[in-house]
Parts: structure tokens; sequence; C-alpha cells
């Protein structure tokens, strides 16, 4: 989705801009935008009443979406005692000593361009933006505006919670989460059972928390300070639960090489637990919020939007037992292989009609080692259509599998467009495979089927040659 789109249609989008004083992009002759009543509200205090414009993002978007002039956001940052220089083209902010920051992902380096400015978090760039040079309708001086939702991503990387609801933009700053509250949290989502059985022993777990904790240490998924010391209010990082949510799967230490990225850290990252999370520092209380989501789209294998959509989630299980005995794989071989299927599975979106679903699903070269299937498995029963052409037109999938990424009979093609439309009714099986020397070797497949609760998912991973 277009960055300005989502800054609207998910309604956080937040305006900030240069103040009086600072150096501006020259205005365009003759171009006047409407002023809007903003609230400024920090830790539940209104601070500042600036207003804001509404106008395009050119030359990246059609759609309007919100500024503010950075001088007021400047000035509100400074109660969190964060200080501000700018030098006509990069804004820093710089840190008090003790707030984390999340450097993760950064941007590639680039030219300042004119009507473009840079944001840094301690002298390191983290956001490029555009940038409007307009009057102040409350200095009547031409200051700098800037887009929300860039500067939305520059508040998430120094833990700051906000809102915005048009006119209202509501901040507020995270604090550390304790090493309790996440055990709690990861038992609860993941629905795993609660151990109230034997003694508690541990000076900092009261006895109604003994259950998540019990059930956490006894399935090897957290592990206390000591014998008499569980560690409740310590803070705790995103590499403790990965390592947690890797005992949850199965997978030990010494079979991660065979997992999606090979590594304990890129294989979080690929199956999306780690999604918008701060990874360099200790988690907050935003950072728990965040994990919670991404620990319950694993779990159900999906999550589903505003409009009705459904977006597939790849569930994570263990490789190794699966492929380590296989001759025709090797441990990078099925590494490459789990992280391509996951990264497939994981574009495909569906919606019902009623009736029947449409799947869309990313547009696989005939030439790839890669290969996606969806439809009925069997010809007989198969009601598989697909197109290659948004919809415009449709063909049936003849195949064995329905339509096939690799199949020049059932949709295969090696200039495919970058989505490919599926229309399937009943229960619809999809499957991610690789294809070495040998054959295509399955990493993962989800069955869907409809009734009367609507869309049921069921994971299984592949390991069958195709």
């Amino acid at each position: 989705m277009n960055k300005t789109m989502l800054a609207i249609v998910s309604g956080t989008s937040i305006l900030t801009g240069l103040t009086a004083g600072f150096p501006a992009t020259a205005l365009a002759a003759g171009q006047s935008y409407k002023a809007y009543p903003t609230h400024i509200y920090l830790n539940g205090h209104d601070i500042s009443n600036p207003s804001h414009i509404v106008a395009k993002e050119y030359p990246k978007a059609q759609e309007p979406t919100s500024w503010i002039p950075i001088w007021y956001l400047i000035q509100a940052l400074k109660s969190l005692n964060i200080q501000s220089t700018w030098n006509g083209e990069t804004w820093n902010l710089q840190l008090p000593t003790g707030m984390s920051v999340n450097l993760d992902s950064l941007p590639a380096v680039q030219k300042v361009n004119t009507g473009e400015m840079q944001i840094s978090l301690n002298g390191t760039v983290v956001q490029h933006a555009p940038r409007i040079a307009y009057k102040d309708p409350g200095g009547n001086v031409v200051t700098s505006y800037a887009p929300v939702w860039y500067l939305m991503q520059v508040l998430k990387r120094v833990g700051i919670q906000y809102t915005w609801d048009g006119m209202n933009w509501k901040m507020s700053q995270a604090v550390n989460t304790t090493k309790l509250d996440v055990v709690k949290d990861f038992i609860q989502v993941l629905h795993i059972q609660l151990d109230s059985s034997g003694t508690n022993s541990f000076d900092d777990v009261s006895g109604r928390d003994w259950p998540y904790v019990h059930a956490a240490i006894e399935k090897g998924y957290f592990q206390p300070v000591n014998s008499t010391h569980f560690g409740s209010s310590d803070a705790i990082d995103m590499k403790t639960v990965d390592h947690a949510y890797q005992a949850y799967i199965g997978i030990p230490d010494n079979g991660m090489g065979w997992q999606a990225g090979g590594d304990l850290a890129k294989w979080a990252n690929i199956i999306g637990l780690n999604r918008d999370l701060n990874t360099t520092s200790s988690m907050s209380t935003v950072d728990l919020t965040q994990l919670n989501e991404n620990l319950n789209r694993l779990f159900n294998g999906y999550y589903k939007d505003g409009s009705g959509t459904y977006h597939l989630v790849f569930k994570p299980y263990n490789a190794y037992p699966i492929y380590h005995k296989n001759k025709e794989v090797t441990e990078a071989f099925v590494s490459l292989g789990k992280a391509d299927a996951i990264r497939n599975i994981d574009s495909i979106t569906m919606t019902n009609t009623g009736g029947h679903e449409v799947y869309d699903i990313p547009g696989l070269s005939s030439k790839s080692p890669e290969e996606l299937t969806v439809g009925n498995v069997g010809i007989a029963t198969s009601n598989t259509y697909y197109s290659l052409n948004h919809g415009d037109s449709w063909k049936f999938a003849s195949g064995f599998f329905g339509y096939d990424s690799r199949d020049p009979d059932n949709g295969g093609t090696s200039s495919p467009p970058s989505r490919v439309l599926v229309t399937d009714a009943g229960e619809t099986h999809i499957m991610a495979a690789e294809i070495n020397q040998y054959d295509g070797i399955a990493f993962g497949a989800v069955d869907i089927t409809f009734d009367a609760n609507g869309a049921q998912f069921a994971y299984s991973s592949g390991s069958a040659n195709q």
C-alpha cells in the first residue's frame, strides 16, 4: 500500500514540520492550503495547538495526507528532554541518556534534494521525508512542514506511542516492560496450558502469577535468575523472546541451520516474529503490544483486515527432523526453501465472495526455482480458474494441483505479472515448493475451507517430492 494512503486509511497520520526560524524550501507560486485545527497531547496534557494542512505528496502519491509545522513537534519533544538541531537539510534529534533507540533497517544513503529532508537520531539518519515550505497560520511566517507517516516511523524507533484522529495527535512515552509481563502474555497469546502444580520458591512471583511462570520454566521457554528469584521486574530483550519462541516451536539450538535464514535472528525476522520490534535494546510496553500481535498472527496462521480480506501467515515448524535424512537436500537448500516458502505464503491474500474464494498471490516465473500451486487437488474435483491480467479474463486450471506457477498448461509463464489471481471453491490446497536438481521439494502447505464460522486454515509442512 502506498505510504500516503496507509496514513489516511489507518487513521493514524501525524503531522509535522519545521518552525519559524528554520530554513524552508521555496513555496510554489500561487499555492495555498486550508488550515485545520490540531491539538498535540503529551502524556495526556494538551501542550500545543498548531494548524495542519492537507496536501499531496508529490510526485509519489495522488491522494492527500496531513502535514504539520515541525517546529511544534520540536517543542513537544523538548518535554521528553529530546533536543533538536537543524542545518538546512537534516533534523537531528538528540536523545537523553537512557532512552533506547531502534536502529534496525536504516535507509540507504542518498542526497537530500530541494523539497526533501532527512531525520536523524543521535546523528544516525533513520528517515528521509519530503517537506513543504508554507506559512504558519499561528505566526504567519514561512516554515517547513512534513507529512505524518514519515514522522510516525521516527517516533516508533524511540518508543513513543501515538494516535491521530484527524485533529488530536496524542503521544505518550513508552517505558520498559517487565520479564513477567512478557512471560504472561507469551503464555496467554499462544494458549499454553497453565501449570499451578509444584511449590513456588521465587521471592518475586505471586501465587496468582505462579501458574504462568511455572509453565514457562517447565517447558523451557524462559529461565529464572536463580532458584529463589525469577527476575519478574527485570528488563527483557527480543533475543530472549526469540529463543523462547524457538523452544515453543520445538527447534533445538543445533537444528537452527535447517530453518529459514539459518540462525535464530534471521529466522525470527523471516517468520515475522520480530516485525516492527526493537531488537537492539530492552523491550518497551509498545514492543510488547506489537509482539502480542505478531504472536497472535503466527498462532492463527492468518489475520483479517478491516475490509474482510484474509492475509495468510506461515505457521513455523521444525524443518530438521523432516528433511535432514533426505539425501536429495542439503541444509543450505532447506534453509533457502523455507525462507522462500514463508515469503510467498505470507504475501497471499484471500477474499470470499459467497460461493467461491479469490486468492491474490505473487507472480512467480516458470523458470524460477520457487513454485506455488493453488487449487483443488485432483483433476476430477477441480473448479480452479486463474487470471494473469488482474481478473479481466480467466482460464481453467485442469492440472492436478490447479494453478501451478511452473506449469505452462496451468498458468505458468516465464513473464508473469507481479500478482496472479486464482479463484476456487470448496477446499483449496496451497503448496509452496523449491526446485533442486532432483525434484520439487514442498516446504509449506495450507488447506483452506469455509464453514459457518468463516475460513478454516490447516497448515502442514511439505517434505514430499512434488
